[in-house]
């Protein structure tokens, strides 16, 4: 799976499903369930963000997800640690997605859409701080899906400092592909200017 003390953090590919560079088939499941039990340390579950292609259908990209939840939640062994996602595009519809999801037992959240707006964050934040999940012992991680913006650390940074001082035990992490993917367009990064 890893080296020892190496951690490997799948994604489930919900984005590309919501993007429609990938078609959702329910038979799609057990094939990306499998792929993560015997890939990752850490996994997201199958959730379809409520964007792009699922932008006017909060309801069916939910119904989907809960429907793909149950069958993680139902299957999952303990190899691999899956974290429950909360999705949204404001406070509402991030509460709404919660109240649906949070009775499965994960060992954690990811937060979805929230890395191009801070409102979005926020939302989701506060939703989980105020249900709690940052004193749920069983809750490991707090992961922050495609973080890639310098400011965006500074923030997980202090959340993780807070998170310390109230006595819980969640990890925040963030991931991206934007270093990745940026070599293809023949971009590099250098040391960050701080004043702007």
């Amino acid at each position: 799976l890893s080296e020892p003390g190496v951690t490997t953090l799948g994604d489930s590919g919900g984005f590309q499903i919501a993007s429609g560079a990938v078609k959702w088939d329910p038979n799609l499941l057990p094939l990306i369930f499998g792929w993560l039990e015997r890939n990752s340390n850490i996994a997201m579950n199958l959730d379809i963000p409520p964007r792009m292609k699922y932008a006017n259908k909060f309801s069916e990209a939910l119904e989907i997800s809960i429907e793909n939840f149950k069958y993680f939640d139902k299957h999952q062994t303990g190899k691999t640690k899956f974290l429950n996602v909360i999705q949204g595009n404001d406070e509402i519809s991030y509460k709404k997605w919660y109240e649906s999801v949070k009775m499965f037992d994960f060992r954690g959240w990811g937060i979805g859409g929230a890395t191009t707006s801070i409102y979005r964050l926020m939302c989701a934040l506060s939703i989980l701080l105020e249900n709690k999940e940052h004193l749920n012992q069983n809750r490991e991680y707090l992961h922050i899906l495609g973080s890639s913006k310098i400011i965006d650390f500074f923030i997980l940074s202090q959340l993780q400092k807070s998170f310390n001082e109230v006595g819980s035990n969640l990890q925040v992490t963030t991931d991206s592909s934007t270093p990745s993917r940026n070599t293809t367009y023949g971009w590099f990064f250098y040391r960050a200017n701080f004043k702007t």
